[in-house]
């Protein structure tokens, strides 16, 4: 199910900063990490300000990549003992314990590339950085978490998890029951193919 609370759009910050840190791929977020019920919130809107005025169009993918590293640490962080990331060619995961990184990042390579053959047309993993999944140990950990982004969540009860698209979409999910959390990212990774589109909600869930 989308989780859907706005648009997909990454506007210019009003108030920017001119003194900045950052490096050709790397870009300091933690002032634009706010804990919310002690869990890291992203300041979309302001991060994306930062990386248009201060970084080139062939470095923000990097740079994009660093930030979404950087908010997976701190999550990882907030969350306590028990949580990991990790990282493949086109995906960053937050991931608990008995959750192998390895295996379900190779899972979401194949699904990304079956997505893109079968909806070669209209499918497309448009994030300016990494594609990111949170996953979380049980069902009200992820529960809090999209809590975050509406206070009236609309997530996927069956198959626990919820595709995030305001501010950088993403997927949050249950992890532990693997079984179910194939087909929660395989049912969750559709709709990131398609949120560049804009679709009405029962569309998405039609392809999916």
């Amino acid at each position: 199910m989308l989780f859907n609370n706005g648009t997909i759009t990454f506007r210019l910050a009003t108030n920017r900063r001119r003194n900045e840190t950052m490096t050709a791929t790397r870009l300091d977020i933690s002032d634009h990490l706010t804990l919310v019920d002690g869990l890291p919130k992203p300041e979309w809107d302001a991060i994306a300000g930062r990386i248009e005025e201060g970084i080139g169009p062939d470095e923000r993918f990097a740079v994009w990549t660093g930030a979404i590293r950087q908010w997976m640490n701190r999550m990882r962080s907030a969350l306590g003992e028990g949580y990991d990331v990790a990282e493949s060619e086109h995906f960053l995961a937050t991931l608990p314990d008995g959750v192998p990184g390895d295996v379900v990042l190779r899972f979401a390579e194949k699904c990304r590339i079956r997505m893109l053959e079968v909806l070669p047309d209209i499918g497309a993993f448009s994030a300016p950085g990494k594609e990111a999944l949170l996953l979380f140990r049980d069902r009200a950990t992820c529960d809090k978490y999209l809590s975050l982004w509406s206070s009236d969540a609309d997530t996927d009860r069956f198959l626990g998890g919820a595709h995030v698209r305001e501010g950088y979409p993403h997927v949050a999910a249950t992890g532990l029951n693997y079984d179910h959390l194939e087909d929660t990212l395989a049912h969750e990774l559709i709709h990131l193919s398609l949120c560049h589109l804009r679709l009405p909600l029962w569309i998405e869930e039609g392809l999916s």
